[in-house]
């Protein structure tokens, strides 16, 4: 049951002073952050699109939700965005509840169960909603083979004509003192159903 999720509970007020505070974070730290033009197309693509997405990303920094946060606000305002977080993580970081984020514990068995439940109550709420996932479970050396747990082509699976788009984010020192972040994202086709 749903016993195993702690739900997201999304505050606009709050994601748009957030949303800010991530900008000048950002501005600060890194140089630039670059995405393809290609990346750029689809994500305009997806803000107009009327049906569920599921957005798989690497996940190799702590940095990766907040530009994924970023790009979420700037480029698909239109859709809802939710992502799944540690339980463990989101009892100390409650805020980000009102960002869109739920609570699992990726290795319960159970919670793929739940998590598919609460994906459909979700998608019945609204359906130009995404779900954010990084399908590692983990954070992973960029250079190292991807090795992905089940749960997104399993969510995939349930939501009627989803597109899946998978996004690689890297962090790099090029010609400047401060690092820049480099964002490439393709269009994958949905799982079939089960």
């Amino acid at each position: 049951g749903r016993e195993q999720l702690i739900p997201a509970t999304p505050r606009e007020g709050f994601a748009r002073v957030f949303t800010w505070y991530t900008r000048r974070l950002l501005r600060k730290r890194f140089h630039r952050v670059h995405a393809t033009p290609r990346t750029l197309e689809l994500l305009r693509e997806m803000n107009a699109f009327a049906g569920p997405a599921v957005m798989c990303c690497t996940h190799s920094s702590w940095w990766d939700p907040l530009v994924a946060l970023l790009f979420q606000r700037e480029r698909m305002p239109l859709r809802q965005h939710y992502s799944p977080i540690e339980a463990e993580q989101l009892a100390r970081l409650r805020f980000f509840r009102k960002l869109g984020l739920f609570g699992i514990d990726p290795d319960d068995p159970r919670v793929l169960a739940a998590m598919a439940e609460y994906i459909d109550e979700l998608h019945q709420r609204n359906p130009r909603f995404t779900l954010g996932i990084t399908p590692q479970g983990r954070f992973a050396d960029p250079r190292e083979p991807i090795r992905l747990r089940p749960g997104a082509a399993a969510i995939a699976t349930r939501l009627p004509e989803v597109r899946v788009l998978v996004a690689a984010i890297e962090y790099a020192f090029w010609q400047d003192s401060r690092p820049s972040v480099f964002v490439h994202a393709i269009e994958v086709p949905a799982p079939a159903p089960a």
